[in-house]
């Protein structure tokens, strides 16, 4: 298995939902794994399982993550994408060029408005 997990994970999974979620956990899924998780997880490694279960016990939903969300919880959390935009070049200023467009918004603001 490429994640390393064994039945004995899913086994001690199980115990830690229950005892996270109680009946919950059991209505949703069963008493124990029938193979679905075992096979959904088959490339999640143990401490994926640990960083999930810290996700499970503080967020705010009270009922059970399915297997695809927890798989999703299993994930590190990652910033988004992005790159910076690069600085653009400061352009010179214009004193004369400043001061004439300024004149000009003053004249705008002291027209009466219909």
């Amino acid at each position: 298995m490429p994640g390393g997990l064994t039945p004995r994970h899913i086994d001690a999974l199980w115990e830690r939902m229950v005892r996270i979620y109680g009946r919950r956990w059991i209505d949703n899924f069963g008493e124990a794994d029938d193979g679905t998780w075992l096979v959904g997880l088959f490339d999640v490694k143990p401490e994926d399982i640990a960083r999930a279960l810290d996700r499970c016990r503080t967020r705010e939903s009270p009922w059970p993550p399915t297997l695809p969300e927890f798989r999703a919880m299993c994930k590190p959390v990652s910033a988004p994408y992005h790159r910076p935009s690069p600085r653009l070049p400061k352009t010179p200023s214009n004193p004369e060029l400043a001061n004439r467009e300024l004149n000009k918004m003053k004249q705008l603001l002291k027209k009466p408005h219909p």
